[in-house]
């Protein structure tokens, strides 16, 4: 049995930063900032676990760590409240091209499971995609709640999923798809293959220097996809 384990934000869809527009309003409403921070260009979300994000914008704005943990579960109900109801009219929120061709077809690929593999919390990750039908591929996964870096969310991804088809997997029928060069490192850190796609916010020269099995420009051409993610 092969994996095919996918990043959300930049490689199956892209949200058009409603994420990070809801975590502002969220950091905003729960420790009373009176204006809404600006949050572009001070802190890299791509290939990021959502906790490690929190920390970052708190340091950004002088919330300490204790302030941080006190509050934490109701910052994390505020950003997915906002994320929901930003998320009922997605607006220019897409899927990337090629997505959900190759979706389709490695659904229907014996011997092949789908998950995800992500920095968003499930809950984030499921609202983002909801908009575009996307949930339905993807039955579990690994999060940004699961671990303390993207590598120990990988393994809870491939072990959850694995489990899921009642088996287990041994680390070459793993295969990474993301486009930030953390997909990369994650992947490679723990024996997966990996295909990067460069669809999101990182280069294609940053991505080429992570050293990817494979790099490609967006995951368009189904059947040389499908090739690599099975053979």
């Amino acid at each position: 049995m092969r994996l095919a384990l996918f990043d959300v934000d930049g490689t199956l869809i892209d949200a058009d930063g409603v994420g990070r527009r809801a975590l502002a309003k969220a950091f905003a409403e729960t420790f009373n900032l009176g204006e809404t921070p600006e949050l572009a260009g001070q802190v890299r979300f791509s290939g990021a676990l959502d906790p490690v994000i929190h920390r970052e914008i708190a340091r950004l704005l002088n919330i300490s760590d204790k302030q941080l943990e006190a509050a934490g579960e109701q910052l994390r109900a505020s950003y997915l409240g906002h994320l929901a109801s930003a998320c009922r009219h997605p607006g220019k929120s897409r899927v990337l091209p090629g997505v959900r061709q190759l979706l389709e077809r490695l659904d229907a690929t014996k011997d092949l499971r789908l998950g995800l593999i992500t920095g968003n919390f499930e809950a984030g990750a499921r609202i983002k995609m909801a908009p575009h039908h996307l949930n339905h591929f993807f039955p579990s996964g690994g999060f940004g709640e699961d671990g303390p870096d993207r590598a120990a969310v990988a393994r809870v991804a491939v072990v959850r999923v694995a489990a899921g088809s009642g088996g287990s997997v041994e680390p070459a029928m793993v295969t990474i798809i993301g486009d930030s060069e953390r997909d990369v490192a994650c992947g490679r850190s723990n024996g997966y293959r990996t295909l990067a796609v460069a669809s999101g916010w990182t280069s294609r020269e940053v991505l080429a220097a992570a050293e990817p099995d494979h790099l490609v420009a967006d995951l368009l051409g189904t059947d040389s996809l499908l090739e690599i993610l099975t053979n």
